[in-house]
């Protein structure tokens, strides 16, 4: 007997896969802002980033550079009541339970994209899509790059939250590629306690020119035992970043 199934897991479904796409055309706007940056030869001097942190001035200089100077790649139609200040924001403060002590915090997010497209899908206003962001210098960074895919996993976000999660990987090390880090991610992910992994990362082209894009699928440790999707961009920044000795 095959099982029942409900409407709902059908609404959840459609629901997802509704997101997906759009998703995966953010992501897809991302790398193109990437190759831009690689177009125009752009560097990014850490002599000259004062007190900002380089995770944070690297950050910035993908935001206000490019992503926000070219959104004309992701939007062919602008939809009116969204402007371009308000549709790609840093350093975002959003609320969330944590599954560790049951008490509400705050939190910053990265990269928070708040996609007219993916509201209107939605019917969901407070609906948004967050990338967050990590420097890889060295092999051992591969811990610290699946820290905020352990944060989500232990948080109820309390609005507009959605099952899928952006991760960036700045790689400024030229000894070290994507197809190298993300075996050691994969191991990182296998040994935590904290996290259920469900598939590690493996390869998902979003772009036809670009080969270090992976997806990997985890289960949230709250009782909802949600699934959720994050998808890697592992970018090779070793001749973007100068002045890289810390």
């Amino acid at each position: 007997v095959l099982p029942m199934i409900s409407n709902a897991d059908n609404f959840k479904k459609n629901r997802n896969r509704v997101i997906e796409s759009h998703v995966r055309k953010i992501m897809r706007y991302v790398i193109d802002c990437y190759h831009l940056i690689l177009k125009d030869g752009k560097k990014y001097d850490y002599a000259t980033r004062g007190k900002i942190k380089q995770e944070d001035f690297l950050r910035n200089g993908l935001v206000d550079d490019y992503m926000r100077e070219n959104i004309n790649l992701l939007n062919d139609s602008p939809i009116n009541e969204y402007s371009i200040e308000n549709f790609i924001n840093k350093e975002s403060a959003e609320s969330y339970y944590d599954a560790k002590d049951g008490l509400m915090h705050d939190d910053k997010i990265d990269i928070k994209i708040d996609y007219p497209y993916l509201k209107l899908d939605l019917e969901d206003k407070l609906t948004h899509f967050a990338i967050e962001c990590k420097r890889i210098k060295t092999n051992t960074d591969s811990i610290a790059y699946i820290g905020d895919t352990i944060k989500f996993s232990q948080r109820s976000y309390v609005k507009g939250r959605i099952p899928y999660e952006g991760q960036i990987g700045f790689i400024e090390n030229p000894k070290i590629s994507h197809s190298s880090i993300f075996p050691i991610i994969n191991k990182k992910l296998k040994s935590n306690k904290n996290l259920t992994t469900i598939k590690d990362l493996q390869s998902e082209i979003l772009a036809p020119n670009f080969e270090g894009s992976y997806r990997s699928l985890h289960q949230k440790s709250n009782e909802t035992k949600d699934k959720f999707s994050v998808f890697h961009l592992l970018f090779d920044y070793s001749k973007i970043v100068l002045n890289n000795y810390d």
